[in-house]
């Protein structure tokens, strides 16, 4: 029920032009499953009028790849709340790894969910982690 109530919200104000050029992805690593808080992210994000693609959970790393490529992506949300010893299909660095590889540099990889406690990620890239929904919604400000 919760997330039809988002779906709708979301797509209520995606009809409305976009107020910024940015433009995001929204995604949970495969094997990931739980897509919630990137729901809430995506509706945040099109009540911010900012165009956004929602692509959802379980999404292979070179669909993910290719869809940011297609869409002109600036930016790339990835939520995780899954390790590899839980369901995840592979550690959450291989694929940021691979994601920082396939993507433009200039787009900006922000990520979010309990599997990024105590991450530590060295990139040439802009990747960032989100701990709150106050901060998405401060950096959607920005």
């Amino acid at each position: 029920l919760l997330k039809d109530h988002l779906y709708k919200l979301k797509n209520d104000n995606f009809s409305i032009k976009a107020k910024s050029k940015d433009r995001f992805i929204f995604a949970t690593p495969e094997g990931d499953l739980h897509d919630l808080g990137l729901l809430i992210a995506a509706t945040l994000t099109s009540m911010q009028k900012i165009e956004n693609l929602y692509l959802g959970a379980h999404l292979p790393k070179k669909d993910v790849a290719e869809t940011c490529l297609r869409f002109k992506a600036t930016h790339l949300l990835l939520v995780t709340t899954v390790a590899e010893n839980e369901g995840a299909k592979e550690n959450i660095l291989s694929y940021l790894n691979f994601l920082d590889r396939h993507l433009p540099k200039k787009m900006k990889i922000w990520i979010a969910g309990r599997n990024t406690k105590n991450l530590i990620l060295k990139s040439s890239r802009q990747i960032e982690i989100i701990n709150s929904f106050d901060q998405f919604n401060m950096n959607l400000k920005r």
